[in-house]
């Protein structure tokens, strides 16, 4: 992923802060297939939990083969029509996007079975729906479409382009114009203001 010096930060903490906010990551394997899917990070561990349809040809790949996984956060349309002199400018479009590189092992049925447990946890609000709710031979059999894996992450490359590279007067124009826009306006007028230190 090209990466000027102007929108590549420092450290790790970045990416995986859009990792937890945007969790739906695109999975691309060695054999050029992509699955999108939802990832519970474990940041302590440097790791990725997820699952994916055992009839997908991705869960034939062996254990220890390295993938990439995409995410992409708040993203949207800049206008010429924002900056001090549009008619010196052209469009763009600022991003949020975090790219990881690691290796995936395969999971057995209790750990998957673990990792459904904690997607829900993830993503329901308290009191939601668990797998436990699903009857015991239904929930057999939804087990066994099902293949869980666990990505040990080695490579962690975020990208923030936030109009760093404008005058600190254009770039507070395109801060106002996303802080005062619909969503994800203003997300981005949030990252825009932590990325100036990053």
């Amino acid at each position: 992923m090209y990466s000027p010096a102007a929108f590549a930060p420092t450290g790790s903490e970045i990416g995986w802060r859009i990792v937890r906010e945007h969790p739906l990551g695109l999975l691309f394997f060695e054999d050029g297939s992509i699955a999108p899917l939802p990832l519970v990070c474990d940041e302590g561990e440097q790791a990725l939990r997820g699952h994916l349809a055992r009839a997908n040809p991705a869960s034939a790949m062996p254990d220890g083969g390295e993938v990439r996984v995409v995410f992409l956060g708040p993203h949207a349309y800049v206008s010429p029509t924002w900056y001090a002199n549009p008619r010196e400018q052209v469009p763009t479009w600022n991003y949020v996007i975090v790219q990881m590189t690691g290796w995936i092992s395969w999971l057995g049925r209790e750990e998957t079975r673990q990792v459904l447990d904690d997607t829900c946890a993830r993503f329901e609000a308290p009191g939601g729906f668990s797998p436990d709710w699903v009857d015991g031979p239904l929930l057999a059999e939804m087990m066994d479409e099902i293949v869980g894996f666990r990505i040990d992450v080695h490579e962690v490359r975020p990208k923030l382009k936030l109009s760093q590279n404008r005058s600190p007067e254009d770039w507070e124009r395109v801060r106002r114009r996303f802080a005062e826009a619909p969503s994800p306006g203003p997300e981005l007028a949030v990252w825009m203001a932590a990325a100036k230190g990053a």
